[in-house]
């Protein structure tokens, strides 16, 4: 059985009332809710009625999403785990999927980590392909970070998640960081199926580390994106500007780092 790391922020009831419950027909050995500080009792209290939940708070206040997913996956070398899911506040795992499938089905696979599948990656695979298989799946890039599995060591010996990237990408740029240090793609699991329960930017999370202000997200994410492209260069990035949304060239930095990765496609997009 595996844990799961839960990072949250601003969404105690959303938690109570629409996610904790649907995890609890998942056979996973401990749910550990990460928290800031300041929301540290109300999570406790939400925690009581479910089973197998814990609540961690995090050292420091503020940090950002990024800061919270390198303090999880240190806590959990601490711990002696092997591997772990990390899941966003706001998905679940199918009742009908089996989520430790992400961490028990990575033989063969030179990956950090398996993500769950949820309806609009049909894009990438096949709306046919995902129904009809039921297994991981490479991914041309970095899809399926929303509720993933970890290999803990791999994650630490390429420098684990990037807490200066506190306003966003820093899932993408571990997975960048994968590529270029292992030569470690991606996965996404075709038969560990995900639900979303809230849209982007909702209250809580992100909008809450930035008090709400759209302006004060948009100046985070140009802070994240600025880092990436120094790290990068414009043959992979877009040059960063005010306004302008982080672009990627995945296809570009995978031919580089990564030489041969087509072959590791064993899928056809129907």
């Amino acid at each position: 059985m595996t844990v799961v790391f839960i990072p949250t922020r601003g969404r105690a009831g959303m938690l109570h009332d629409k996610v904790l419950p649907k995890w609890e027909y998942q056979n996973v050995e401990e749910i550990i809710l990460v928290v800031e500080r300041s929301e540290f009792h109300t999570y406790q209290q939400l925690s009581k009625p479910h089973n197998n939940v814990s609540v961690l708070k995090l050292p420091q206040q503020n940090r950002g999403i990024n800061y919270s997913r390198n303090f999880i996956v240190t806590q959990a070398q601490q711990w002696g785990l092997a591997k772990i899911i990390q899941a966003d506040d706001d998905i679940y795992p199918r009742p009908d999927s089996d989520v430790n499938r992400l961490c028990s089905e990575f033989d063969g696979l030179n990956t950090l980590g398996i993500g769950i599948m949820v309806p609009f990656y049909g894009l990438m695979f096949g709306n046919k392909t995902i129904k009809n298989e039921n297994r991981p799946l490479m991914s041309k890039g970095a899809l399926g970070k929303r509720l993933f599995s970890l290999d803990v060591q791999r994650v630490l010996a390429i420098g684990n998640f990037d807490p200066s990237l506190h306003s966003g990408w820093g899932d993408d740029e571990l997975v960048r960081q994968g590529m270029a240090s292992l030569q470690a793609t991606w996965y996404v699991h075709s038969g560990v199926w995900g639900v979303s329960v809230a849209g982007r930017y909702s209250d809580g999370g992100l909008n809450a580390l930035h008090s709400g202000s759209l302006e004060a997200r948009r100046r985070g994410q140009e802070h994240s994106h600025k880092i990436i492209f120094a790290r990068w260069g414009p043959r992979y990035c877009n040059t960063p500007a005010q306004g302008k949304k982080l672009v990627f060239r995945w296809k570009a930095f995978m031919d580089d780092y990564v030489p041969g990765w087509q072959n590791r496609i064993n899928w056809e997009k129907l």
